[in-house]
């Protein structure tokens, strides 16, 4: 920073090294927050802005332009000040300046997921490479299912509201059962959606469609024996 004269410096030229930890001190009005927070935040800020588009703009803080000839090297800035704007106590950084979403986006999007128990990558599925997956291997048959919550009201209710849905089996720790067999201290249920061929391709896509609309995203395929 070059000639920064906000509030009440005077000309002041400094060098900050990136990636490094700098600290500001001094006794009290020498400028440690003019330099720290009204010019260096302040103009990061402000950069950042001006690249976002005019309609966007139009919902934002306008940022002065601090009071300094020039400044070089400088990136989006975030600042934290001491006083606590937010009540709850599971309040991060990242949720206070919104990074949190943009970061969960870009690990959903780009990230790389591996089992930590077996080390293998779980690849992102869709309908159509499941179906080809299972229809290019031999012509077995294919058990599809969805997990479903078993009800606050009881595992009845969730019986019940099944059964009005035309879903009568389940998938049990020995193999299909009934919604009648179907364990009543279970959190959830893998509810049969069909039984299939894996050479029936229509058939089993409709099926992981179905089974994947029901359980919200979540899809089990069980090769029968």
């Amino acid at each position: 920073m070059r000639g920064v004269r906000q509030n009440n410096l005077r000309s002041v030229d400094v060098d900050l090294p990136r990636g490094a930890l700098t600290v500001i001190t001094g006794v009290s009005g020498s400028g440690k927050s003019s330099l720290a927070t009204d010019t260096l935040y302040a103009e990061g800020q402000r950069r950042y802005l001006e690249s976002v588009s005019t309609h966007a703009r139009r919902f934002l803080e306008r940022v002065p332009r601090p009071d300094l000839d020039g400044v070089t090297g400088l990136s989006p800035a975030v600042s934290l000040k001491q006083r606590s704007r937010v009540r709850t106590a599971r309040s991060t950084v990242g949720t206070s300046t919104e990074m949190h979403d943009y970061l969960r986006l870009l690990f959903a999007r780009v990230g790389q997921v591996f089992c930590d128990r077996c080390g293998i990558e779980v690849p992102r599925w869709t309908v159509a490479e499941i179906a080809e997956h299972w229809a290019g291997g031999r012509d077995q048959r294919l058990v599809i299912s969805f997990p479903v919550p078993v009800n606050e009201a009881g595992a009845d209710a969730t019986r019940r509201a099944l059964q009005s849905r035309g879903y009568l089996r389940v998938m049990g720790v020995g193999g299909m059962e009934t919604l009648r067999e179907a364990s009543a201290g279970a959190r959830e249920w893998e509810v049969v959606q069909d039984r299939v061929r894996a050479r029936n391709r229509r058939r089993l896509t409709e099926a992981l469609e179905a089974a994947f609309a029901e359980g919200h995203g979540r899809a089990t395929v069980h090769p029968e024996g």
